[in-house]
């Protein structure tokens, strides 16, 4: 027998408590699909975002203004990079605009707008990835008391004197049924683990992409369009 049909089998003849902790854990399981989906495809599209204005900004030859014009035209499509670069620059002008020329002040105000837009971009990507640090101990905690109640169950309705001669198998066999939430929520619970962390190196990694392109557009403000 293979071994999917035998844990279907035991979900199929296991006690009712089992068989709703096994209905929550495949809930969770698609869920977690879902929103690995969900956020794989954002994750790439910001990715990809990141690449394509990486390429156009790191130009020598380069026009700022030009280049903003062009983000203009689409600013309600913006987002990562383009966003951040779109609203510095926005404040940039508008600084230059009302006769401010210290430079320190101009590239303060810029970078504290830059900042701002690299949080909220920063809270959008993390926006419900959280919630599978909720899923991922509920999982476990859901397993663990699932087998432990199951265990009960079954020692309250077999004589003591049958699993304590039992063989080893026997002993597995009575008992298997009761491990079953466990072993599921712990498998699930490794797979949340998994895509957590991945999204977790994701957002260190833009957050530390955005924070160098801030300095770096700091530096441009002092060297290049003052000097």
């Amino acid at each position: 027998m293979e071994l999917y049909t035998y844990i279907i089998l035991l979900m199929i003849n296991s006690n009712l408590f089992i068989k709703l902790s096994s209905l929550s854990f495949f809930f969770i399981f698609i869920l977690s699909i879902i929103f690995l989906i969900y956020k794989c495809i954002l994750f790439r599209k910001y990715k990809s975002e990141m690449k394509n204005f990486c390429k156009e900004f790191n130009d020598k030859n380069i026009d700022l203004k030009e280049f903003y014009n062009k983000l203009l035209n689409k600013k309600n499509n913006l987002f990562g990079l383009s966003v951040i670069f779109f609203n510095g620059f926005k404040e940039f002008i508008f600084l230059h605009r009302k006769g401010i020329v210290d430079v320190n002040v101009v590239a303060k105000m810029v970078e504290k707008i830059m900042t701002v837009s690299m949080l909220n971009e920063l809270s959008f990507l993390n926006k419900n990835v959280n919630i599978f640090v909720f899923l991922r101990f509920f999982c476990l905690y859901l397993g663990v008391l699932s087998s432990i109640f199951s265990t009960i169950l079954v020692l309250h309705k077999i004589d003591v004197s049958i699993y304590v001669q039992s063989s080893l198998p026997m002993f597995l066999a009575l008992f298997s049924e009761t491990l079953l939430p466990l072993f599921i929520g712990i498998f699930i619970t490794f797979f949340i683990n998994i895509f957590f962390y991945k999204c977790s190196n994701f957002l260190n990694n833009t957050s530390k992409q955005y924070n160098i392109f801030i300095n770096e557009f700091i530096v441009l403000i002092y060297h290049k369009l003052y000097n």
